[in-house]
């Protein structure tokens, strides 16, 4: 079950552009399963994901390399914990 979302604001780059920059499922795979992308509109993507390693997702978001890469494509990412609400 997803426990991360992420909304991801892109003011340098395409929603396609960068979707095209997040193919290395390998690398996802050593902290995170079943990934959910969804293009909100040409400069914003919701992505939802079962992280099951959070020091990996903060060790590689923290990373220089990613760093760059964030501020050469413009991009933003505003995280949230999701958790299952209760039943009325």
């Amino acid at each position: 079950m997803p426990n991360i979302m992420t909304v991801v604001k892109l003011t340098k780059c395409t929603f396609d552009e960068w979707n095209e920059l997040q193919k290395d499922e390998d690398m996802d795979s050593l902290w995170c399963r079943d990934v959910k992308v969804a293009k909100v509109d040409d400069h914003t993507a919701m992505v939802c994901m079962e992280v099951f390693d959070r020091h990996l997702m903060e060790t590689l978001f923290s990373d220089p390399a990613m760093k760059e890469a964030t501020e050469t494509y413009g991009i933003e990412h505003t995280f949230y914990e999701l958790k299952p609400a209760s039943t009325p």
